[in-house]
């Protein structure tokens, strides 16, 4: 039983691959500017005909995790101004706070992420449903005349074996 296509897994594809070669610098700028260029035309595109949320992603990822860590940092420093008490709370609590925060970013972007995907996997899911739903219309004349037809020979079958049993009927 095959359970998922191939294009599933294509996410994880580079789990699976060998170890490529270090990339040269060239390679490296050219793909960052492709990244920029696409996060740029994700951002004009002003009617939404692209969907940019996998090069917006993570752009707004790394300024989140800015914040994640700033936040318990400027507690800390606020809580040391309070008093020294709170500042020492404040210390042993700022790194399990960046972590949560972390962690919760994480896991919001990935279920934007998914989310993303499957609209996708939706859009592709319509496509074929409509497809179907056209070939069907297209059987269905034909199909209509064949069920008729299938009717009509049956009906007279029906007579002709009702036949039979009254002439057997008759002779007895």
């Amino acid at each position: 039983m095959v359970a998922e296509s191939y294009d599933e897994w294509d996410e994880y594809a580079e789990f699976w691959q060998e170890e490529e070669p270090s990339p040269s610098r060239f390679d490296v700028v050219q793909r960052v500017f492709a990244w920029v260029s696409a996060a740029a035309k994700g951002l004009l595109d002003v009617r939404f005909k692209r969907i940019a949320t996998k090069d917006l992603l993570p752009i707004v990822y790394v300024v989140a995790l800015f914040v994640a860590v700033v936040i318990p940092i400027a507690l800390t420093v606020v809580a040391f101004q309070s008093s020294a008490a709170a500042g020492v709370i404040a210390l042993v609590l700022a790194p399990v706070i960046a972590l949560t925060l972390a962690a919760t970013v994480r896991l919001v972007f990935e279920l934007i992420l998914s989310m993303a995907r499957l609209a996708g996997k939706v859009v592709f899911l319509t496509e074929i449903a409509s497809d179907i739903h056209k070939s069907m219309e297209e059987l269905s004349e034909p199909m209509q005349q064949v069920s008729a037809d299938l009717r009509s020979v049956q009906f007279w079958r029906f007579k002709d074996r009702r036949q039979a049993v009254a002439q057997r009927a008759a002779r007895r």
